[in-house]
C-alpha cells in the first residue's frame, strides 16, 4: 500500500489517526516536510518583508531563511562551562521519580504524543479523558454494549532494554472480564517488551480489531 501522504513511497507505518505512512511520524514524510518547509518560508518572508523582527531567523542571499545563531568560540566556551555540574545526580533523579509516581497515584495522565485529550462523559465510567478518536469510539462501544469498564489509571512496572525501570498503563479495564485493553495503531519494540513482562490479562486492539468490532 502506498503512503497516504505522498502517494509515492510504500507505507510502513500507521499513524495515530489511522493513516498509512512511509515514516513513523507523518511529519517525516518527504511530501509533508517539503510542504511544511514551503509554508514556513512563505510565512517568514511575509513577516520579514513587513519589517517584523524574527527571533533566531536570518534571511540569506537566495531568499530562504537560516534558523539558529552562530556563536563565537568564546561564547561556546562560556556556555559549556555554565553547564558543568548541572547534570542530574542520583538524588535528583530519585526525587523526580517519586514526584511522578505521586502524580500518577493522584490520577494524573500524560498525553500520548501529539494526540489531544478528549473529554467524554460515560454513563458507565463517568467523566474520563481519552487519547484520540479511536479511544473515544472504543469507550462509546463499551457504553453501547453495556460493558462494565473504567479508564485504567493503574500502572505496572517493567524493565526496558537498557535495564531502566519504567511503568506501563493500559488504556481500559473491563471489570467483569478482569481484562485490560490497549488501543494501538502500530507496535514498537518497546511495546513488545512491556507486553512480554505484563502479568495481567491483556488484549491489544489494533485497527483491524476495531474494524471487526465495527468500532471504526
Amino acid at each position: 500500500m502506498k503512503c497516504e501522504y505522498c502517494n509515492i513511497r510504500e507505507s510502513r507505518y500507521i499513524t495515530k489517526n489511522g493513516k498509512h505512512c512511509c515514516e513513523k511520524n507523518y511529519q517525516s514524510c518527504p511530501s509533508i516536510k517539503e510542504k511544511n518547509s514551503k509554508a514556513l518560508t512563505e510565512s517568514l518572508k511575509i513577516q520579514y518583508d513587513s519589517g517584523k523582527r524574527i527571533s533566531h531567523f536570518k534571511k540569506i542571499n537566495d531568499g530562504s531563511f537560516w534558523k539558529g545563531r552562530k556563536h563565537t568560540e568564546s561564547t561556546k566556551e562560556k556556555l559549556s562551562n555554565s553547564l558543568i555540574g548541572r547534570t542530574m545526580n542520583e538524588e535528583f533523579k530519585s526525587k523526580r521519580s517519586e514526584e511522578m509516581k505521586s502524580r500518577y497515584l493522584n490520577g494524573w495522565e500524560n498525553s500520548a504524543g501529539r494526540t489531544k485529550k478528549i473529554k467524554y462523559t460515560s454513563r458507565i465510567a463517568g467523566e474520563v479523558f481519552l487519547d484520540g478518536m479511536w479511544e473515544l469510539k472504543t469507550a462509546m462501544y463499551f457504553d453501547e454494549n453495556n460493558i462494565n469498564w473504567v479508564r485504567n489509571k493503574k500502572r505496572f512496572n517493567y524493565v526496558d532494554s537498557n535495564g531502566t525501570k519504567r511503568t506501563y498503563c493500559p488504556d481500559f479495564y473491563l471489570i467483569d472480564d478482569d481484562l485490560f485493553v490497549e488501543i494501538k495503531g502500530y507496535e514498537t519494540e518497546l511495546d513488545r517488551m512491556k507486553w512480554g513482562q505484563f502479568t495481567e490479562n491483556l488484549e491489544v486492539w489494533y485497527k483491524t480489531n476495531l474494524k471487526d468490532k465495527k468500532i471504526i
